[in-house]
């Protein structure tokens, strides 16, 4: 993400109370070791029995930020 940018980051798929999404997080890094100017938020738009997930994210650094969603579910 550039500095000063907005992204936003979608699992793959859709999921329901039936068919949860994998277990992940969302894994920032950049180039300035200070990650509190990076923000994120989880959206889920639909309802119980069919949504999307969704990340916003807001790199309000100076530096270009990486944003990624990683599984936590499998070894790396």
């Amino acid at each position: 993400m550039h500095p000063q940018s907005r992204g936003i980051l979608s699992l793959p798929g859709e999921y329901s109370t039936d068919s949860r999404p994998f277990a992940h997080e969302v894994k920032i890094t950049g180039t300035d070791p200070d990650s509190h100017s990076v923000r994120t938020e989880q959206h889920q738009p639909g309802g119980p029995g069919h949504y999307v997930v969704n990340y916003d994210v807001w790199n309000h650094r100076d530096s270009l930020t990486f944003a990624k969603i990683v599984r936590t579910d499998q070894a790396e």
